[in-house]
């Protein structure tokens, strides 16, 4: 008996040391697996060829990923500039419930000296840069993040929208100029990035309302009554422009958000099961699943 007292004790105290270590990481991360979101670190990751083309990869003409691949294409449109957009000979992959049951959509190809990597959820846009030559994003944590913020100006789009509605409710689009040099504006502020003590990773944040000093009530244009709308006003941090963080781990810089374009747009969420059954398909009438067909 006293045997297993001792052996138990010994259990105790090694898991509640782990579970410290744990809590700690979790607060203040020393490494990238825990500095990011778990569905931008999983997304980050490119999955091999038994993935791309195992037993969870839908066929990309079935109908059940006819609105994953149609969204899909909408944000790496709406969120990359053309020059850098996949080429369309780029095959893109639906992997069902790639990780924590979450559906998947994945794309790579080459654009000059970079390789690009641009994976999703219904929730999450994740894109990954890595060169293939010539080019170091290494160095000091000063200059990981210029080359990030110098490579952010180069691959996010130069023009977007949004949109205010007028006393009627009906929308008033708001063109949004120099979108890219915003980006680099946003999420480059020096007290919002940190090196990871363990793995040396760069990480950097967007700035909030609160970091902008930003009141939550609107003003009103005193011309049309709608809410003055702009990429400085409360509605912005609705868009996901206002909210990319990125990482730069000297091999690779990573950009991610949510995927919201506006008030109303959804409620995309780096937790919880926003990005589960993106893939839906069709069901019994008992709700059972059944079996998926390609077109």
């Amino acid at each position: 008996m006293k045997n297993l007292t001792i052996i138990f004790l010994t259990f105790f105290l090694v898991f509640r040391v782990l579970g410290d270590d744990m809590m700690k990481e979790i607060k203040t991360p020393t490494k990238i697996e825990y500095a990011l979101p778990a569905q931008v670190y999983m997304l980050a990751r490119w999955p091999d060829a038994t993935i791309l083309s195992g037993e969870k990869a839908v066929d990309p003409t079935a109908f059940i990923v006819a609105f994953p691949k149609d969204q899909s294409w909408e944000w790496i449109n709406l969120v990359i500039s053309e020059a850098w957009r996949p080429p369309a000979s780029a095959t893109m992959y639906f992997i069902a419930k790639e990780f924590y049951d979450m559906d998947a959509t994945r794309i790579e190809w080459n654009h000059g000296a970079y390789h690009v990597q641009v994976s999703q959820t219904s929730s999450v846009f994740t894109m990954k840069i890595t060169p293939l030559k010539g080019i170091s994003f290494e160095g000091k944590k000063t200059m990981r993040s210029e080359a990030a913020r110098q490579l952010s100006r180069q691959i996010f789009n130069s023009e977007s929208k949004m949109h205010s509605y007028d006393a009627h409710g009906s929308p008033i689009p708001v063109a949004i100029n120099g979108l890219n040099e915003k980006i680099a504006e946003f999420s480059f502020d020096p007290t919002k990035m940190k090196q990871l003590s363990t793995d040396q990773v760069v990480v950097g944040e967007a700035k909030s309302k609160e970091d902008e000093g930003i009141s939550s009530t609107p003003p009103q244009d005193k011309n049309s009554g709608a809410a003055a709308i702009s990429v400085n006003s409360p509605e912005a941090w609705y868009y996901w422009f206002r909210n990319v963080n990125w990482w730069n781990d000297g091999h690779a810089i990573g950009f991610y958000f949510l995927k919201s374009n506006g008030k109303g747009s959804g409620t995309p969420s780096f937790v919880g099961n926003a990005g589960v059954n993106w893939f839906q398909g069709p069901h019994d009438r008992l709700g059972r699943p059944l079996p998926i067909k390609s077109e």
